[in-house]
Protein backbone atom coordinates (compact mmCIF):
# COMPACT_ATOMS: atom_id res chain seq x y z
CA UNK A 1 0.00 0.00 0.00
CA UNK A 2 2.86 2.30 0.33
CA UNK A 3 4.34 1.88 -2.30
CA UNK A 4 1.20 2.52 -4.32
CA UNK A 5 0.62 5.83 -2.73
CA UNK A 6 4.13 7.14 -3.32
CA UNK A 7 3.23 5.82 -7.18
CA UNK A 8 0.02 7.74 -7.19
CA UNK A 9 1.35 11.23 -5.52
CA UNK A 10 4.16 10.95 -8.86
CA UNK A 11 1.12 10.99 -11.13
CA UNK A 12 -0.54 13.61 -9.65
CA UNK A 13 2.58 16.17 -9.81
CA UNK A 14 2.30 16.81 -13.59
CA UNK A 15 -1.65 17.50 -13.12
CA UNK A 16 -0.80 19.84 -10.96
CA UNK A 17 1.01 21.71 -13.13
CA UNK A 18 -1.09 21.66 -15.98
CA UNK A 19 -3.71 23.10 -13.54
CA UNK A 20 -1.57 25.85 -12.63
CA UNK A 21 -1.19 26.93 -16.45
CA UNK A 22 -4.55 26.66 -16.62
CA UNK A 23 -5.49 29.24 -13.87
CA UNK A 24 -2.45 31.67 -15.07
CA UNK A 25 -4.58 31.66 -18.36
CA UNK A 26 -7.71 32.29 -17.08
CA UNK A 27 -6.04 35.61 -15.13
CA UNK A 28 -4.61 36.85 -17.87
CA UNK A 29 -6.55 36.27 -21.17
CA UNK A 30 -5.19 37.69 -24.10
CA UNK A 31 -5.77 36.80 -27.65
CA UNK A 32 -3.57 33.81 -29.06
CA UNK A 33 -3.65 32.32 -32.31
CA UNK A 34 -3.46 28.92 -30.96
CA UNK A 35 -5.98 28.38 -27.95
CA UNK A 36 -7.20 25.93 -30.02
CA UNK A 37 -4.41 23.61 -30.50
CA UNK A 38 -2.61 21.41 -27.62
CA UNK A 39 -0.78 23.12 -25.04
CA UNK A 40 2.45 23.25 -25.94
CA UNK A 41 4.97 21.59 -23.87
CA UNK A 42 2.35 19.34 -21.42
CA UNK A 43 4.37 16.08 -22.27
CA UNK A 44 7.88 18.17 -20.87
CA UNK A 45 5.93 19.31 -17.68
CA UNK A 46 4.62 15.42 -17.53
CA UNK A 47 8.06 14.49 -18.05
CA UNK A 48 9.54 17.08 -15.19
CA UNK A 49 6.93 15.76 -12.59
CA UNK A 50 7.87 11.93 -13.19
CA UNK A 51 11.75 12.52 -13.88
CA UNK A 52 12.25 15.27 -10.76
CA UNK A 53 11.14 17.38 -8.42
CA UNK A 54 11.22 21.53 -9.24
CA UNK A 55 10.54 24.61 -6.81
CA UNK A 56 7.03 26.24 -7.05
CA UNK A 57 8.89 29.69 -8.55
CA UNK A 58 10.30 27.01 -10.98
CA UNK A 59 6.85 25.88 -12.45
CA UNK A 60 5.29 30.05 -12.34
CA UNK A 61 8.53 30.84 -14.38
CA UNK A 62 8.46 28.09 -17.16
CA UNK A 63 4.57 28.82 -16.86
CA UNK A 64 4.68 32.76 -17.46
CA UNK A 65 7.74 32.39 -20.09
CA UNK A 66 5.84 29.63 -22.23
CA UNK A 67 2.49 32.04 -22.07
CA UNK A 68 4.59 35.38 -23.49
CA UNK A 69 5.92 33.54 -26.11
CA UNK A 70 2.97 32.25 -28.10
CA UNK A 71 1.82 34.66 -31.00
CA UNK A 72 -0.44 37.48 -30.57
CA UNK A 73 -3.29 38.11 -32.98
CA UNK A 74 -4.40 41.48 -34.30
CA UNK A 75 -7.99 42.06 -36.15
CA UNK A 76 -7.11 43.44 -39.57
CA UNK A 77 -7.28 47.17 -39.46
CA UNK A 78 -6.63 47.87 -35.82
CA UNK A 79 -4.32 50.81 -35.00
CA UNK A 80 -2.81 50.78 -31.34
CA UNK A 81 -3.44 53.96 -29.84
CA UNK A 82 -0.13 56.25 -29.01
CA UNK A 83 0.98 56.05 -25.73
CA UNK A 84 0.61 59.23 -23.49
CA UNK A 85 2.15 61.73 -22.33
CA UNK A 86 4.09 60.00 -18.94
CA UNK A 87 4.70 63.75 -17.39
CA UNK A 88 1.57 65.86 -17.00
CA UNK A 89 1.60 69.52 -18.28
CA UNK A 90 3.35 71.89 -15.78
CA UNK A 91 4.16 75.51 -15.58
CA UNK A 92 8.19 73.81 -16.50
CA UNK A 93 7.36 72.04 -19.56
CA UNK A 94 3.92 74.26 -21.36
CA UNK A 95 5.10 76.59 -23.52
CA UNK A 96 2.30 79.41 -24.00
CA UNK A 97 2.19 83.17 -24.91
CA UNK A 98 -0.08 85.12 -22.72
CA UNK A 99 -2.39 88.05 -23.94
CA UNK A 100 -4.56 91.10 -21.57
CA UNK A 101 -7.46 92.04 -22.01
CA UNK A 102 -8.06 93.74 -18.69
CA UNK A 103 -7.23 97.59 -20.45
CA UNK A 104 -9.71 96.99 -23.68
CA UNK A 105 -12.49 99.39 -23.90
CA UNK A 106 -16.08 98.50 -23.73
CA UNK A 107 -16.81 98.64 -27.04
CA UNK A 108 -13.93 96.93 -28.16
CA UNK A 109 -14.86 93.69 -25.68
CA UNK A 110 -16.60 91.91 -28.78
CA UNK A 111 -13.40 91.60 -30.33
CA UNK A 112 -11.04 90.43 -27.29
CA UNK A 113 -13.22 87.45 -26.83
CA UNK A 114 -11.62 83.69 -26.71
CA UNK A 115 -12.72 82.31 -29.85
CA UNK A 116 -12.00 86.09 -32.14
CA UNK A 117 -8.61 86.15 -30.20
CA UNK A 118 -7.89 82.46 -32.10
CA UNK A 119 -9.55 83.48 -34.96
CA UNK A 120 -7.62 86.55 -35.41
CA UNK A 121 -4.02 84.85 -34.31
CA UNK A 122 -4.78 81.43 -36.93
CA UNK A 123 -5.56 83.81 -40.03
CA UNK A 124 -2.79 86.12 -39.45
CA UNK A 125 -0.04 83.66 -38.83
CA UNK A 126 -1.74 81.46 -41.80
CA UNK A 127 -0.99 84.23 -44.18
CA UNK A 128 2.69 83.18 -44.02
CA UNK A 129 4.36 80.80 -46.70
CA UNK A 130 4.14 77.27 -45.69
CA UNK A 131 1.67 78.18 -42.47
CA UNK A 132 -1.48 77.81 -44.26
CA UNK A 133 -2.70 74.90 -42.22
CA UNK A 134 -1.26 76.24 -38.62
CA UNK A 135 -3.69 76.19 -35.99
CA UNK A 136 -3.32 77.09 -31.88
CA UNK A 137 -2.39 74.17 -29.89
CA UNK A 138 -4.93 75.27 -27.32
CA UNK A 139 -6.17 78.81 -26.17
CA UNK A 140 -7.39 78.79 -22.60
CA UNK A 141 -8.44 81.76 -19.94
CA UNK A 142 -6.88 81.56 -16.42
CA UNK A 143 -8.93 80.06 -13.77
CA UNK A 144 -8.20 83.21 -11.81
CA UNK A 145 -8.51 85.57 -13.83
CA UNK A 146 -10.99 85.80 -16.74
CA UNK A 147 -9.56 88.82 -18.58
CA UNK A 148 -6.18 86.65 -19.53
CA UNK A 149 -5.89 84.59 -22.58
CA UNK A 150 -2.93 82.04 -22.29
CA UNK A 151 -1.80 80.60 -26.05
CA UNK A 152 -0.79 77.00 -25.58
CA UNK A 153 2.27 76.64 -27.88
CA UNK A 154 4.05 73.44 -29.18
CA UNK A 155 7.37 74.65 -29.63
CA UNK A 156 9.43 77.45 -28.93
CA UNK A 157 9.70 79.04 -32.46
CA UNK A 158 5.72 79.47 -32.13
CA UNK A 159 5.48 81.61 -29.55
CA UNK A 160 7.39 84.16 -31.19
CA UNK A 161 5.47 83.91 -34.38
CA UNK A 162 2.27 84.03 -32.14
CA UNK A 163 3.65 87.21 -30.04
CA UNK A 164 4.32 88.84 -33.60
CA UNK A 165 0.62 87.92 -34.74
CA UNK A 166 -1.27 89.04 -31.42
CA UNK A 167 1.06 92.72 -31.51
CA UNK A 168 -0.10 93.31 -35.32
CA UNK A 169 -3.93 92.84 -34.14
CA UNK A 170 -5.53 96.06 -33.95
CA UNK A 171 -7.57 96.19 -30.51
CA UNK A 172 -6.67 99.36 -28.69
CA UNK A 173 -5.90 97.96 -24.89
CA UNK A 174 -4.47 94.81 -26.40
CA UNK A 175 -1.63 93.74 -23.97
CA UNK A 176 1.10 91.01 -24.85
CA UNK A 177 2.54 90.22 -21.76
CA UNK A 178 6.73 89.92 -20.80
CA UNK A 179 8.61 86.93 -22.07
CA UNK A 180 7.30 83.81 -20.33
CA UNK A 181 9.23 81.90 -17.29
CA UNK A 182 9.86 78.70 -16.06
CA UNK A 183 10.18 77.89 -12.70
CA UNK A 184 12.29 74.84 -11.17
CA UNK A 185 12.37 74.59 -7.33
CA UNK A 186 15.70 73.25 -5.76
CA UNK A 187 15.85 71.75 -2.81
CA UNK A 188 19.02 71.03 -0.16
CA UNK A 189 20.40 74.41 -1.66
CA UNK A 190 23.38 75.99 0.38
CA UNK A 191 22.37 79.63 2.38
CA UNK A 192 25.41 80.77 1.87
CA UNK A 193 26.38 80.23 -1.64
CA UNK A 194 22.15 82.56 -2.43
CA UNK A 195 22.13 84.93 0.48
CA UNK A 196 23.79 87.37 2.00
CA UNK A 197 23.82 88.98 5.23
CA UNK A 198 21.17 91.06 4.78
CA UNK A 199 18.84 87.75 3.72
CA UNK A 200 18.77 89.28 0.04
CA UNK A 201 19.81 87.02 -2.74
CA UNK A 202 23.77 87.64 -3.86
CA UNK A 203 24.14 90.06 -6.92
CA UNK A 204 25.29 88.26 -9.68
CA UNK A 205 23.89 85.03 -8.53
CA UNK A 206 21.80 84.16 -11.21
CA UNK A 207 24.36 84.94 -13.70
CA UNK A 208 26.62 82.80 -11.55
CA UNK A 209 24.47 79.81 -11.23
CA UNK A 210 23.46 79.96 -15.45
CA UNK A 211 26.91 79.50 -16.20
CA UNK A 212 27.45 76.86 -13.81
CA UNK A 213 24.61 74.31 -15.12
CA UNK A 214 24.30 76.09 -18.70
CA UNK A 215 21.14 77.39 -18.56
CA UNK A 216 20.12 80.95 -18.63
CA UNK A 217 18.39 82.02 -15.46
CA UNK A 218 16.10 85.38 -15.34
CA UNK A 219 15.72 85.58 -11.61
CA UNK A 220 16.03 83.53 -8.26
CA UNK A 221 13.40 83.53 -5.23
CA UNK A 222 14.51 81.80 -1.88
CA UNK A 223 11.33 80.41 -0.17
CA UNK A 224 12.74 79.03 3.19
CA UNK A 225 12.91 81.23 5.86
CA UNK A 226 15.56 84.11 5.48
CA UNK A 227 16.13 84.55 9.45
CA UNK A 228 16.72 80.91 9.68
CA UNK A 229 20.12 79.37 11.23
CA UNK A 230 19.66 76.68 8.83
CA UNK A 231 22.56 75.75 6.59
CA UNK A 232 19.94 74.32 3.67
CA UNK A 233 16.80 75.37 2.35
CA UNK A 234 14.85 75.54 -0.99
CA UNK A 235 14.75 78.14 -3.66
CA UNK A 236 12.95 78.56 -6.93
CA UNK A 237 14.99 79.27 -10.13
CA UNK A 238 13.06 81.06 -13.18
CA UNK A 239 14.78 79.77 -16.19
CA UNK A 240 13.66 81.67 -20.23
CA UNK A 241 13.27 78.43 -22.31
CA UNK A 242 11.34 75.53 -21.50
CA UNK A 243 14.06 72.94 -22.58
CA UNK A 244 16.65 74.33 -19.99
CA UNK A 245 13.92 73.62 -17.57
CA UNK A 246 13.14 70.42 -19.08
CA UNK A 247 17.14 69.45 -18.88
CA UNK A 248 17.23 70.48 -15.23
CA UNK A 249 13.84 68.31 -14.23
CA UNK A 250 15.28 65.16 -15.73
CA UNK A 251 19.14 65.62 -14.45
CA UNK A 252 17.61 65.89 -10.96
CA UNK A 253 20.00 68.08 -9.77
CA UNK A 254 21.52 71.72 -9.79
CA UNK A 255 24.83 72.55 -9.22
CA UNK A 256 25.58 75.31 -6.55
CA UNK A 257 29.41 76.47 -6.14
CA UNK A 258 30.31 72.55 -7.20
CA UNK A 259 27.55 71.51 -4.61
CA UNK A 260 24.48 69.57 -6.02
CA UNK A 261 21.08 70.51 -4.92
CA UNK A 262 18.12 68.44 -5.91
CA UNK A 263 15.65 69.74 -8.69
CA UNK A 264 11.57 69.08 -7.68
CA UNK A 265 8.64 70.41 -10.18
CA UNK A 266 7.81 73.98 -8.64
CA UNK A 267 3.82 73.87 -7.76
CA UNK A 268 2.96 77.67 -6.42
CA UNK A 269 0.45 78.26 -3.47
CA UNK A 270 -2.53 79.79 -5.28
CA UNK A 271 -3.84 82.46 -2.64
CA UNK A 272 -6.93 85.02 -3.52
CA UNK A 273 -5.53 88.08 -5.59
CA UNK A 274 -5.88 91.24 -3.64
CA UNK A 275 -5.28 94.92 -4.93
CA UNK A 276 -3.02 97.19 -2.91
CA UNK A 277 -4.70 100.12 -4.52
CA UNK A 278 -8.58 99.72 -3.71
CA UNK A 279 -7.74 96.64 -1.42
CA UNK A 280 -10.49 94.74 -3.13
CA UNK A 281 -10.35 90.94 -3.63
CA UNK A 282 -10.16 89.44 -6.85
CA UNK A 283 -7.51 91.38 -8.77
CA UNK A 284 -4.12 93.09 -8.19
CA UNK A 285 -2.68 96.75 -8.52
CA UNK A 286 -0.77 96.33 -11.94
CA UNK A 287 -4.99 95.67 -13.14
CA UNK A 288 -6.59 98.39 -11.28
CA UNK A 289 -9.20 100.18 -13.05
CA UNK A 290 -10.01 102.50 -10.12
CA UNK A 291 -6.85 104.23 -10.53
Amino acid sequence: MRIRATGARNHMRPIDHLDLEGTYQEKHPKPICGRLQATPGAAGFYREGANQRSSYADQITAVVRRYNQQPICSPAGYTPRPPRPLVPPTLANTLFCTIDTSRVREEDKAKAQIANVRQMIEKEIQGNEGMETWRCAAVIKYPKNAERVKIICRREDEILRVKEAAQKLNIPGWRVLRDQLYPVKIDNANRTAILGMDGNVLPGAAEALGKENNVNIAKITWLSKRDSNKAYGSMVVYTTKGTDAKRLLEGSYFDIAGESAYTRAFEPRIGPFQCYNCQEIGHKAFSCKKT
